[in-house]
């Protein structure tokens, strides 16, 4: 069953909101998602990781990095967020700061060039704003959701998906030279 297109990493399910009698569709995205907006209230990504060998796991530290003239609220009429929920259940991560989501309420600090870079990672790494981190599952399996909220109309047909994450190298330091994009 398709549901949506894919890119960057990243699944669009498209016919989330306007079921109709497809109750295969409300299913299938109810099991990831208890409820959905209609592609004209929000639009939703979430990673990838059907038949394409990506697994996000909370030992490593991925990035995402917006360009200064892409940022997210720039594609929205009110709010976007990103969240992160565990493979099993699909439930936001408990974390020590408390802090479920990020989004553009959330005081992000912009890179020296005017790009914005979120962090998902099991520890702030350095180098990095702790206002930009997400914590990850220590070890464990999680996917990330994106929802934007009164999009734009690229948004809302389809042609914009998120940026690719970038898996950090080895270690829980900025490392640009051993990044590897996650397509």
């Amino acid at each position: 069953m398709k549901l949506g297109r894919a890119g960057n990493g990243w699944h669009h399910p498209t016919v989330v909101g306007n079921y109709g009698s497809d109750y295969r569709a409300r299913s299938a995205v109810n099991l990831g998602g208890i409820w959905a907006n209609n592609s004209k209230e929000a639009v939703y990504f979430k990673t990838n990781t059907d038949g394409q060998g990506i697994e996000l796991n909370g030992s490593n530290v991925y990035t995402m990095t917006f360009p200064k003239d892409r940022q997210p609220q720039s594609l929205v009429r009110y709010f976007w967020s990103v969240i992160v929920v565990d493979a099993e259940k699909f439930q936001v991560v408990p974390n020590s700061l408390q802090r479920y989501n990020l989004n553009n309420q959330s005081g992000l600090k912009t890179n020296a060039d005017g790009s914005l870079t979120v962090i998902f990672a099991n520890k702030l790494p350095s180098d990095y704003p702790q206002s930009n981190w997400l914590p990850t599952p220590a070890g464990k399996n999680y996917h990330l959701t994106m929802r934007f909220y009164g999009p734009t109309a690229e948004l809302e047909s389809g042609r914009y998906f998120p940026p690719p994450l970038v898996k950090v190298g080895g270690s829980l330091a900025k490392a640009e030279s051993s990044s590897t994009v996650l397509k």
